[in-house]
């Protein structure tokens, strides 16, 4: 009984550890630029943004497993900061690596989306009835080489 308590305690304990590890990084190269909201060098990321150059639209990756999730089944979801709603419709695909279902979708690079990744607060994304909330603290310093390559012509 001892070992089963001590193992839950220390879980919790090193969930909130884990938790704070989680911050924005951003970063390109010629053919693309990438803002992450998750663990640096690991998978662990549940909200990503990235562009190309040649394009007005950044991409958006939210992990989220719908009810009766199926390959390349469609998904609404909507995206909130600062008082900015951005609603996404997405197709969802499952990665058989560690059995997350992610769900990829469009928006426009526009002032908005600058706005909205530039916003005090959180992003809450909202998928079938449920929310969950990213910090922006960061973001923004983060994303500059997504902001700086997003609707740039292509060279």
């Amino acid at each position: 009984m001892k070992i089963v308590l001590t193992a839950a305690i220390l879980a919790l304990i090193a969930q909130p550890a884990f938790a704070e590890d989680m911050r924005w990084t951003g970063g390109s190269d010629e053919l693309n630029a990438v803002l992450n909201y998750g663990v640096p060098s690991t998978g662990n990321i549940p909200i990503s943004f990235y562009c190309t150059p040649e394009v007005d639209i950044v991409y958006v990756v939210y992990e989220f497993r719908p009810a009766n999730a199926t390959e390349a089944m469609e998904v609404d979801f909507l995206l909130s900061a600062g008082g900015i709603d951005i609603p996404v419709g997405a197709i969802g695909y499952e990665i058989l690596m560690d059995k997350s279902f992610m769900l990829e979708g469009q928006i426009i690079f526009d002032q908005k989306f600058v706005d909205f990744i530039s916003a005090p607060g959180v992003i809450t994304a909202t998928a079938e009835g449920k929310s969950e909330t990213f910090p922006l603290a960061g973001a923004r310093e983060a994303a500059g080489p997504l902001l700086a390559m997003c609707g740039r012509n292509a060279p």
